[in-house]
């Protein structure tokens, strides 16, 4: 698990910025961690992290162009 799915599995009033700051280091957004194959979005929507999965989700789409 990246620090990246840490901090959108996390529910915490820092994990937005912690994600953000994160992804502006260079996190790979589409790494899958080893045990379930899960991206940080899965642990964001999976952990209610509204928040943070609405920022990747965003990321996600500007990417794929």
């Amino acid at each position: 698990m990246s620090p990246l799915h840490f901090a959108a599995a996390i529910n915490s009033v820092y994990s937005g910025q912690i994600a953000a700051e994160l992804l502006r280091a260079g996190a790979q957004i589409n790494r899958r961690d080893r045990t379930d194959f899960w991206t940080p979005l899965h642990w964001a929507t999976f952990s209610a992290n509204w928040g943070v999965a609405q920022g990747q989700r965003a990321l996600c789409v500007l990417y794929s162009r």
